[in-house]
C-alpha cells in the first residue's frame, strides 16, 4: 500500500546491457558463509501448499494491493477455478458484521491452450486510515473471509514497515522465505520486486510463440498505475518526480526489478542502460533507497553515484556520493534457478555487503529521519538477521519543517461546569483537588494538597508502603481565601517528608467515609544514570482538548510532569466564575496529579491583576493553591525554584516576575547554576512560560528581553534542553545561540552552537484560546519542526549520556508520535572519555561473612540422592552443544541426561561420565558431566536428570547461530563467594536477561575455610547458583582463591599443596567439578579455551598457567587470533581474573606481566573488551595502551589508544573479604569511571557494529544501572 509516509515508485522495463567499470572508496564485506538449501526445484504439484479450497468453486488466489495514490483504497483479486461466481465483496470493521459492500469485474485468458478460471478484481475505496477492515467473497457454503488493515494516514512521521522480497517461485526455498517473512511478524506491505512464479520455466514450445506483453501478469495483477498517470514507457517517471512532496512523505523509494548497481556475474551489468537515464533523477531527487531483484543473491550498495562520467572524460568509475541512494539487490526469494553464487573478484568498492542465500529484507520507517533496514537470511527454520543499519532520511537531514498536518479539533471551549469531567467527589466536605509536587531538593518529600469545600476538616496525611496500612501521619496547614466576591474552599498543604526512593507510598486524606485513598511512586536516587520520563504539558485549559491531551498523557508511561504555565484560564471568566474555574481545573487534572508530582511554573494566565475588580496582588489564586519547594533551593519566591530528580536538574524560571541583573530572580539563578553538580545530576533542564525562540506570529519575541539576560549563562553551563509555553503550538528549536551579538558589532541573528540548548514549546495543551495557526514565512534557520496542534511531549532520559523525546499530538483519540529527538548530554556525551569519574557513593551493604550452612539458599533438594549443584557450560566451540554437570551426594546413580523440545517430552537421551575426589579428609559427592551434542539454533530444549521420585526437570536455551548480526546478551558476574551480597548479585543478574554468563574467576572462596568445610563450601556454592547456572550456560574459569586451594590458619598462609596437608595438584577441585570444551579449540588445557557464541568469539585466558612465549598457553593463544572470523563473530571479548589496568591499591599492577606477554597482540587484532575481576571493585578503562613503552624509549605511561580494548573490571560479585575501596588518587587517565561497590555487568550485543553495557550496583533490593555506554565494534 502507499504508505503514511513515503512514496514508492514502481518501474518495471526490459533492460538491455551497457558497459560499466567499478572502484569506489568505502569498506566491502563478502560473506562466507555456506548453507545447505533444498534443492532448486520447484514443489510438486499434488504438494498440500498448493490445494485449492474444499468447496465447490471456491474463491482461491486471493490476493489484494493498493487500490489508489494515498492508501484509502484496495484492489482485492481472486479466481473461481470451474464458473462465474458472486461478484460482492462484503466488507466492515467487525468481523462478521459486512455492513459495506463494493462490485467486482471479471476477466479470464487463454494461453497456448491452457483456459483461466474467472479473475475477479474489486476496487474498495472510501476506507478510513489504519483501519482493520475484515471482507468475505464467494457465495454460499463456498464463501471465505479475510482482514486487511490500511496503513496510516499519509503523514512525514507516521511509522511503517515494509516487507522486501524478490523472485520468489515456488520451491521449497521460496516456502521457507514465506515462513520467515510471515513468522517475524514484522511488515505490514510486501514490496515485490520482480518475478513472481517462475511459471515461464515449465513453457515447453519456442518463446517467439508466446510474445503476449505480460499477458497473463497483467490479467492477474492489477495496480493503481491510472492514479499516478503512469504510462507504459518511463516518460511519466520525471513527472512523477517531481510532485513528490518530501514535507508529507519524506521517504522516497524506488522499486525496479533489474538492479542498477550489482556485483554478481549473473545479470552483471543488464541496468546500465536503465542506471544511464534514471541516475541522475534519483540524485537530484535525493532517492533514499532503489530495491531490485533479477540476481538471485544479497547484495547492498554504498551510496554511490557514476554521474561523472562522459564519453570523453570525467570519472569513469562509481564514487561515493551523499546525495546518492542506497541499491539494494533482493533476488533471493527462493525460485527454481537456484542462488547466483559467483562474484566479481575483488569486490567493487561500491558493494557494501553481498551473500549468495535465500532470505527477505525489512524496512521498518521510525520517524522522518530514521529507518532501521534488516536483511534476513533463511537458516534452519530460524530467522537469521544477516546484514543490518540505520538509514538517515536524504530530504530530512537538516532542514526546519512546518507541519502541514490540519485536524478537526473539537471547538475550543470549556467543558460545561456539569460535565462528569468535573465531578464533586461523593461525602460530605470530601477532598478535592488532590495534588502533589515534589517538597524537597532532591525527591525524597512530597507536598500534598487538596480542598475541602465546606469546612476545614482534617490537616492529616496518612501514608505507607503497604495499600491500606498507613504505618505514618504527617499535619499540613489550611487556609482560605477570596477574590472579589468567591471565597475558596479549605485549601489544605501538607508535607510528607522522609521518604525512601523508588518506593510505592499509599496515602489517605480527609475522614470517615469522606476519605479518599491515593498512591504515588518516589523517584529513583540521585544519580547520573538514573533512568526517569518526564511529561511536559503547557497552557492546558479545561477544554475538550485538554481533556484529549490529559488522556493521551496518561498513556504515555512518564512519571513526573513539568508544567510550563497556564494552567486553568479561569482569568479569561468573570467575577465569581474565576474562582469556580480553578475549582473545576483542580478536579479536572486530579486524574494524574494526585498520583505523581507536577512541577509547576507560573504563566501569564496565572496572574490574575484586575484593578477593577479590587485585586491588584499578581498570582494571588496560584500562590494559595499551588505550592513549590523554593525554600529548599534557597529560593526568595515560589515563583522561581530549582529540584533535582533522578539524573536531572530541574529549574524553573518566572517570565513575569523581574530577572534583570541584581534582582532576585537574577542571584538566585546566578547561584543556583553553580551549584549543579552534573557529576549527580548529568542532565540541566530550565522551565519557562515565554520562549526565548519562537517562530509563530503569536508571541513573537516577547521572550528576547529573558534571553538578553540569561542566554550567555545557559551556554556557558550547557543547559541540554528549555521547555516553554505561551505560544499554543507546538515548535523545536535546533541548538542554537545569538550570543555574539552585541549593539555595535557581533553577529546579528542565531547562529548554530553546539554547547547551546534545544529549545522546545510546548504551549499546546488545549486551552480555550484556540491553537496559534500563523507561523513566520519563511522558516527561521533555528527552527527543526513546527506545527499549530494539540499535544505533549515526554523526555525519557536512558543515561548519562543519552535521552529520547518525543512529540506526541493528540490525533483522533490515538497517541502519535509526530516529532522526536535523540538527545546528547551536553556535559556527559563531550567530556565522558576524557574525564575519570570516582564514583562518591557508599551503601549500607550487608556485612561480608558467608551466608550459615543452614539458609534455604543452599537447601539440599528433596529425594533420597536428588541431583543438586546442576550447572551448564558451552560444550563444543560453536554452540550446538552443551555440558551438563550435577552431583549426586550418597551414590552415582544415573549420569543419563534425557531431553527434547518439549515440556515433559524427553525423545533423546545422552549418557555421562561419573567421578569423585577427596580433598584432605573431605569426600566430594558423585560429580557427573554429559556431553549433549547436536542441538538445533535457537531453540528451547528440556531436560531430566536423576531417576524415579528423586529426578528433576530443568531448561535451557540455545544460541543463536554464529552469523555477524546475531544479537545476544551476556552477563559478567566475578568474585561471587556466597554471602549476603553474593545472593544480591544473583538476584539482580536474574532480573537483567541476559542469556549468558561469562565469569571472570573466583567463584566459592571454599579456600577460606579449614579442612573439611572446604569441600562443603564448593557444594553450597554449587547449590546457591543452581538457580541460574541449571538453565543458562556459564563460561567459568578460575581465580586466585580457588586456583591453588589455599586457607587461612592463624596468621599464617598455608597453601593446599602444603605437605602439611598432602594436597599438592592445584585447581583440584575446581576441574573435578567444572568441565570446559577446550578441546574443541585445540587447546590442550581446559584452564585455556575460546568459544563462539551468536556474534562473539570469546576467549579465556589463565592468570595462574604458564604465559611467557613459547609455552602452550601462549602458543594457543597466538593460533587462536588467527582463527578469529571478524565477518561471523565481528565481537572479539576476552576473559582473564587479574587486570592489566587497575587503579584500586588492591592487586595493584598484578597483571603486569601478562601484559607485557599480549597486549600487543590485543591490540592488533582489535580486541572489543576484556573482562576481569580479582579487584572487590568496578572499574571501566577508557580504551588506552602501553605498547609503545622499551625498556629505553618510548612512552613510559599508557596512552590513549582507538585500536585498544576497553578493560572492564568487575570483581564485585559479593564475596567474603569484602570491597577494596582504596583507590590510587588522582584517578590516572587511563580509568573512565570506578566505584567500590557490589554489582554485576551486562553486554547486550546488538548487531555488527553496537552493543550495549551496563555496570549495575546492588541497591537495596533493587537493580541500579551505575555506569553505562555503547560499544562500537573495532573491526566493523
Amino acid at each position: 500500500m502507499m504508505e503514511a509516509k513515503l512514496l514508492v515508485l514502481l518501474i518495471t522495463i526490459i533492460i538491455s546491457t551497457n558497459s560499466l567499470s567499478n572502484g569506489v572508496n568505502g569498506e566491502s564485506i563478502t560473506s562466507s558463509y555456506v548453507r545447505v538449501d533444498p534443492p532448486s526445484t520447484d514443489i510438486p504439484l499434488d504438494d498440500t501448499i498448493f490445494a485449492a479450497p474444499e468447496a465447490y468453486n471456491a474463491p482461491q488466489q486471493v490476493h489484494i494491493t493498493q487500490g489508489d495514490y494515498d492508501g484509502k483504497a484496495v484492489i482485492i483479486s481472486w479466481v473461481t477455478p470451474h464458473l462465474h461466481g458472486s461478484h460482492t465483496v462484503y466488507y466492515g470493521t467487525e468481523q462478521g458484521k459486512y455492513t459495506l459492500k463494493a462490485k467486482a469485474f471479471n476477466t479470464s485468458y487463454s494461453f497456448k491452450g491452457y483456459k483461466s478460471g474467472q479473475i475477479y478484481h474489486c476496487v474498495v475505496d472510501g476506507l478510513e486510515y489504519n483501519t482493520k477492515y475484515y471482507y468475505q467473497i464467494g457465495s454460499g457454503p463456498s464463501h471465505r473471509e479475510f482482514w486487511f488493515k490500511t496503513p496510516p494516514e499519509v503523514g512525514p512521521d507516521s511509522p511503517y514497515t515494509f516487507g522486501l522480497i524478490g523472485d520468489l517461485g515456488q520451491t521449497k526455498n521460496s516456502l521457507s522465505t514465506l515462513q520467515h517473512y510471515m513468522k517475524g511478524g514484522e511488515g505490514e506491505t510486501v514490496l515485490f520486486v520482480g518475478d513472481l512464479t517462475y511459471a515461464d520455466r515449465h513453457i515447453d514450445v519456442p518463446h517467439e510463440g508466446l510474445i503476449g506483453n505480460f499477458l497473463q501478469f497483467k490479467t492477474r495483477y492489477l495496480s493503481p498505475f491510472m492514479h499516478s498517470g503512469s504510462t507504459d514507457p518511463l516518460w511519466w517517471l520525471e513527472e512523477e518526480l517531481k510532485k513528490v512532496d518530501r514535507k508529507k512523505t519524506p521517504w522516497l523509494i524506488v522499486v525496479m526489478h533489474v538492479p542498477l548497481y550489482n556485483s554478481n556475474t549473473a545479470h552483471y551489468m543488464e541496468g546500465e542502460s536503465m542506471r544511464s537515464v534514471v541516475e541522475q533523477w534519483f540524485v537530484d531527487y535525493k532517492v533514499d533507497v532503489v530495491f531490485a531483484g533479477h540476481v538471485h543473491a544479497y547484495e547492498r550498495s554504498h551510496r554511490v553515484s557514476n554521474l561523472k562520467y562522459n564519453i570523453s572524460n570525467g570519472e569513469c568509475t562509481p564514487e561515493l556520493d551523499e546525495s546518492a541512494p542506497f541499491y539494494v539487490t533482493i533476488g533471493d526469494g527462493g525460485n527454481s534457478e537456484g542462488i547466483a553464487g559467483e562474484y566479481i573478484s575483488p569486490q567493487p568498492h561500491y558493494s557494501a555487503f553481498r551473500e549468495p542465500s535465500f532470505g527477505h529484507a525489512i524496512l521498518d520507517i521510525k520517524n522522518k529521519t530514521h529507518a532501521f533496514y534488516y536483511w534476513h537470511r533463511n537458516q534452519d527454520g530460524n530467522k537469521v538477521t544477516a546484514d543490518s543499519f540505520v538509514l538517515h532520511n536524504q530530504y530530512w537531514v537538516d532542514a526546519g519543517l512546518t507541519s502541514t498536518f490540519v485536524r478537526s479539533e473539537w471547538p475550543a471551549t470549556d467543558i460545561p461546569l456539569d460535565n462528569e469531567a468535573f465531578a464533586v467527589p461523593e461525602g460530605h466536605n470530601a477532598p478535592q483537588q488532590v495534588r502533589i509536587t515534589q517538597g524537597d531538593y532532591d525527591g525524597k518529600a512530597v507536598i500534598i494538597s487538596w480542598v475541602t469545600p465546606d469546612e476545614p476538616g482534617s490537616n492529616k496525611v496518612q501514608y505507607g508502603t503497604s495499600e491500606d496500612k498507613y504505618d505514618f501521619t504527617a499535619e499540613g496547614t489550611v487556609a482560605n481565601y477570596s477574590f472579589y466576591k468567591y471565597n475558596s474552599g479549605y485549601i489544605h498543604h501538607c508535607l510528607v517528608d522522609g521518604l525512601e526512593y523508588n518506593k510505592k507510598y499509599y496515602y489517605k486524606i480527609g475522614s470517615g467515609v469522606s476519605s479518599r485513598k491515593f498512591w504515588f511512586q518516589t523517584p529513583p536516587e540521585i544519580s547520573p544514570d538514573s533512568s526517569f520520563k518526564f511529561g511536559i504539558i503547557g497552557d492546558l485549559g479545561q477544554t475538550y482538548n485538554s481533556l484529549s491531551t490529559l488522556e493521551h498523557y496518561l498513556e504515555s508511561g512518564a512519571q513526573t510532569v513539568l508544567f510550563v504555565g497556564d494552567l486553568s484560564y479561569a482569568d479569561r471568566y468573570h467575577h465569581n466564575d474565576i474562582g469556580i474555574r480553578w475549582d473545576t481545573w483542580g478536579r479536572f487534572v486530579e486524574r494524574i496529579a494526585a498520583y505523581q508530582p507536577w512541577i509547576w511554573s507560573a504563566g501569564n494566565h496565572e496572574i490574575e491583576y484586575m484593578p477593577e475588580l479590587g485585586e491588584v496582588v499578581p498570582f494571588k489564586s496560584y500562590l494559595q493553591r499551588y505550592t513549590t519547594p523554593y525554600a529548599a533551593c534557597k529560593s526568595s519566591s515560589p515563583l522561581w525554584y530549582a529540584i533535582r530528580r533522578a539524573s536531572a536538574h530541574v529549574i524553573v524560571l518566572s517570565s513575569y516576575s523581574p530577572f534583570v541583573k541584581y534582582t532576585p530572580q537574577w542571584r538566585w539563578l546566578r547561584e543556583e547554576l553553580t551549584r549543579v553538580d552534573r557529576e549527580k545530576t548529568p542532565w540541566l533542564i530550565v522551565l519557562m512560560h515565554v520562549p526565548i525562540y519562537n517562530s509563530n506570529e503569536a508571541h513573537f519575541m516577547e521572550g528576547e528581553s529573558m534571553r538578553s539576560v540569561f542566554e550567555e549563562w545557559f551556554v556557558h553551563y550547557k543547559v541540554d534542553v528549555i521547555f516553554a509555553g505561551h505560544v499554543h503550538a507546538y515548535e523545536r528549536s535546533y541548538r542554537i545561540s545569538n550570543i555574539q551579538y552585541n549593539v555595535s558589532s557581533g553577529e546579528r541573528y542565531p547562529v548554530p552552537d553546539k554547547a547551546a540548548p534545544v529549545y522546545i514549546t510546548v504551549g499546546d495543551g488545549g486551552n480555550q484560546e484556540g491553537l496559534a495557526g500563523r507561523f513566520r514565512d519563511p522558516q527561521p534557520d533555528y527552527s527543526a519542526f513546527r506545527e499549530s496542534s494539540y499535544g505533549h511531549s515526554t523526555l525519557e532520559i536512558k543515561n548519562r549520556t543519552h535521552a529520547i523525546y518525543h512529540w506526541n499530538r493528540n490525533d483522533d483519540g490515538k497517541k502519535v508520535p509526530t516529532d522526536s529527538t535523540i538527545l546528547l548530554n551536553q556535559y556527559c556525551y563531550i567530556h565522558e572519555e576524557s574525564v575519570g569519574i570516582t564514583s562518591t557513593y557508599v551503601r549500607s551493604e550487608w556485612p561480608a561473612t558467608d551466608i550459615p550452612l543452614d539458609s534455604e539458599v543452599f537447601k539440599v533438594p528433596e529425594g533420597r540422592n536428588a541431583p543438586q549443584q546442576v550447572h551448564i557450560t558451552q560444550g563444543d566451540y560453536d554452540g550446538k552443544a552443551v555440558i551438563i554437570s550435577w552431583v549426586t551426594p550418597d551414590e552415582p546413580g544415573s549420569s543419563k541426561v534425557q531431553y527434547g523440545t518439549s515440556e515433559d517430552k524427553f525423545d533423546c537421551s545422552a549418557e555421562g561420565t561419573v567421578a569423585n575426589y577427596s580433598f584432605y579428609k573431605y569426600n566430594s559427592g558423585y560429580i557427573h558431566h554429559c556431553f549433549v551434542d547436536g542441538l538445533e539454533y535457537d531453540k528451547r530444549y528440556f531436560y531430566k536428570i536423576g531417576s524415579d521420585d528423586s529426578s528433576r526437570k530443568f531448561w535451557f536455551q540455545t544460541p543463536p547461530m554464529i552469523n555477524p548480526d546475531s544479537s545476544y546478551k551476556f552477563g559478567i558476574i566475578g568474585d561471587l563467594g556466597q554471602t549476603y551480597n553474593s545472593l544480591s548479585t544473583l538476584e539482580h543478574y536474574l532480573q537483567s536477561g541476559a542469556q549468558t554468563v561469562l565469569y571472570v574467576g573466583d567463584l566459592s572462596y571454599a579456600d577460606k575455610y579449614h579442612y573439611n568445610d572446604i569441600g562443603l563450601r564448593w557444594d553450597t556454592w554449587g547449590r546457591l547458583v543452581e538457580k541460574a547456572a541449571a538453565y543458562q550456560p556459564w563460561i567459568e574459569f578460575y581465580g586466585l582463591d580457588f586456583a591453588f586451594d589455599k586457607f587461612i590458619k592463624g596468621e599464617m598462609v598455608l597453601l593446599s599443596w602444603s605437605i602439611y596437608q598432602g594436597e599438592v595438584a592445584p585447581f583440584k577441585s575446581y576441574l573435578h567439578r567444572y568441565t570446559t570444551p577446550y578441546a574443541t579449540c585445540e587447546s590442550s588445557d581446559p584452564l585455556w579455551y575460546a568459544i563462539r557464541r551468536a556474534s562473539a568469539h570469546i576467549i579465556v585466558l589463565s592468570s595462574y598457567s604458564p604465559f611467557a612465549r613459547g609455552m602452550p598457553q601462549w602458543k594457543w593463544l597466538k593460533e587462536e587470533l588467527k582463527r578469529v572470523d571478524r565477518e561471523k563473530t565481528p565481537w572479539l571479548i576476552v576473559l582473564m581474573h587479574i587486570p592489566f589496568y587497575s587503579s584500586n591499591e588492591a592487586n595493584f599492577m598484578e597483571g603486569e606481566s601478562m601484559r607485557s606477554v599480549f597486549e600487543e597482540w590485543f591490540v592488533h587484532y582489535k580486541v572489543d573488551v576484556i573482562f576481569a575481576g580479582h579487584v572487590h571493585a568496578y572499574e571501566r578503562s577508557n580504551r588506552v595502551s602501553n605498547i609503545q613503552y622499551r625498556v629505553s624509549s618510548g612512552e613510559r605511561y599508557p596512552v590513549l589508544d582507538k585500536a585498544a580494548p576497553l578493560y572492564i573490571n568487575v570483581g564485585d560479585g559479593g564475596n567474603q573479604q569484602g570491597l577494596a575501596e582504596s583507590f590510587i588518587n588522582p584517578q590516572p587517565q587511563y580509568s573512565a569511571f570506578r566505584e567500590s561497590s557490589y554489582g554485576h555487568s551486562t553486554l547486550e550485543v546488538k548487531n555488527r557494529t553496537h552493543a550495549f553495557y551496563h555496570w549495575n550496583r546492588n541497591d537495596d533490593g533493587l537493580k541500579v544501572h551505575t555506569d553505562s555506554m555503547v560499544l562500537l565494534n573495532q573491526h566493523c
